[in-house]
């Protein structure tokens, strides 16, 4: 298996040196792409995944098939949660997620949120209203009450991440640094 993925890894690393000499516009997002799939790669390895938005729905659907709870936090987007969504991902994301609830797995879902969230009482409530009836366990958190190293993790968008685990587990508001986060993409962490 090794020597495939050298043999993979030195034919690509030619391909490459290839394209330099003959299209070095190429060259540069050949090695961009080379680079990200190898950051993938050594996510994969230590049991991180980061998916893009376009692939979170095909990679949602395969972790809600091998794992048994999923602890998710949300990162101050509570409109994204609102059963009245017209986002297509928004809406897909929840109906998976119940689908997995539904089935006898566990998911849970902290809910960080900013204090002025608790001024549309009915915004938050249909949203907390949707995740019960849903079987999702629930929690709330107000930013301002973290401590001020999650805040900054906050800012910098890495408190918003799933955790995936194939043991039961109880819902805790463990906000632990899982993996670098973009706007637009989800971090996942995999554990047996």
């Amino acid at each position: 298996m090794a020597s495939r993925e050298n043999h993979s890894s030195a034919s690509g690393a030619c391909e490459v040196g290839r394209l330099a000499k003959e299209r070095p516009a190429l060259e540069k997002i050949g090695s961009r792409i080379q680079l990200e799939q190898q950051l993938q790669t050594e996510r994969l390895s230590e049991g991180r995944l980061q998916v893009e938005s376009e692939d979170v729905i095909p990679t949602l659907e395969t972790l809600t098939k091998c794992y048994t709870n999923f602890d998710g936090v949300s990162d101050r987007d509570l409109h994204f949660w609102l059963p009245q969504s017209n986002d297509a991902l928004a809406n897909n994301y929840s109906r998976l997620i119940s689908d997995f609830a539904t089935s006898g797995k566990m998911p849970n879902r902290i809910l960080l949120i900013w204090r002025s969230d608790l001024d549309s009482p009915t915004i938050l409530g249909d949203v907390l209203i949707r995740h019960l009836k849903a079987g999702i366990g629930v929690a709330v958190v107000i930013y301002d009450e973290l401590p001020s190293q999650l805040q900054r993790l906050a800012t910098e968008g890495k408190l918003h991440f799933g955790l995936w685990v194939t043991v039961k587990s109880k819902l805790s508001p463990c906000f632990s640094h899982l993996g670098e986060v973009q706007k637009g993409n989800c971090s996942y962490h995999l554990q047996e």
